[in-house]
């Protein structure tokens, strides 16, 4: 009986091998053709700017109008900043979308990385291109901007806080923790995810199985292009690990929410399984007179409301535009 149950075990360990290299011999030449291709497209599309205290500052500019600070989440780059824009903030604006720190081609400098010094970064990047003023808009990159809010209040002519980090966060579940230790350090492995696991991927941004059923067309191309944008993962993993290192703990010392003299719309739903509620709640809570759009449902990418905060997104611009 025990020489019968170790022989199949024995083979249906061979089974699943012999699968296992079969599966990687289908898909491996797709995953090198559709990586390199993303690799060529993002290294081609965007500028850099060197500097003596950042190093390397990865920027894409794209149309005509009121300048628009992009500052992107986990996991992005420029290309996510351009995304952010185009969906959440409209037309009729020129879009400035730097890569942070240690995302593709950026630089993490060595001496200072923090959010503030990325602040800063910031500013460096609006002198090159002789712009006064701008409009801040972004999702998970919220430490930075908040600090740009605070450091260059006479650069920002209001600020836009969706889906965003503000306080020092909670620990990492148990998903997201091997997420973090494994998919995100292997190329193919995370490819593989995007392709043939994409549910699951939504699910670690915060975006729930029941969400997921409910989205319409042009949320869903958002949620696809979010994440086939993260191909090749390694040209974000720098990034990646650094926003662990600097984000996970913000002090309210430093982050003086209260000191925000600027206008501030918060956008963020209840059921954000990436960035909690209570950092929505946390910046409309201290920010004087900030402005609160808050949703039960929608997830990280708020894709349920899509439309309707682009309409509010859009409304609170022309209302500070003309103290811009």
């Amino acid at each position: 009986m025990v020489r019968a149950i170790f022989r199949y075990a024995v083979i249906l360990a061979i089974v699943l091998v012999v699968g296992l290299v079969v599966f990687v011999a289908l898909t491996y030449s797709r995953f090198q053709a559709d990586v390199q291709s993303n690799r060529e497209r993002l290294l081609s599309e965007s500028d850099v700017l060197t500097t003596e205290e950042f190093g390397d500052i990865e920027y894409a500019v794209q149309g005509e109008g009121l300048p628009v600070l992009l500052v992107h989440g986990a996991g992005g780059g420029y290309d996510q900043g351009l995304l952010i824009g185009e969906n959440y903030v409209g037309d009729g604006h020129r879009f400035i979308a730097p890569s942070r720190f240690g995302y593709v081609r950026s630089s993490i400098p060595e001496e200072d990385g923090s959010p503030a010094a990325q602040a800063d970064a910031y500013a460096a990047l609006l002198d090159k291109l002789d712009v006064e003023r701008v409009v801040v808009a972004f999702s998970d990159g919220g430490p930075s901007a908040l600090q740009f809010a605070l450091r260059h209040p006479e650069r920002c002519a209001d600020l836009v806080m969706i889906s965003a980090k503000s306080h020092t966060a909670p620990p990492d579940s148990l998903l997201q923790a091997l997420v973090f230790e494994s998919v995100f350090r292997s190329d193919y492995l995370f490819w593989l995810i995007t392709e043939y696991a994409r549910p699951f991927l939504l699910a670690m941004f915060g975006v729930s199985g029941e969400v997921q059923e409910q989205i319409p067309a042009r949320p869903r191309q958002l949620a696809s292009d979010v994440v086939e944008s993260m191909n090749p993962i390694s040209l974000r993993e720098d990034g990646i690990y650094h926003d662990r290192d600097t984000l996970t703990v913000l002090p309210e010392e430093v982050f003086r929410l209260e000191q925000i003299t600027v206008p501030t719309l918060v956008v963020h739903a209840v059921d954000d399984g990436l960035q909690p509620y209570s950092h929505g709640e946390n910046t409309a809570t201290k920010v004087p007179e900030a402005e609160f759009l808050s949703y039960e449902q929608g997830g990280h990418l708020l894709l349920l409301q899509l439309d309707e905060v682009r309409e509010k997104v859009t409304a609170f611009h022309e209302r500070h535009i003309g103290d811009a």
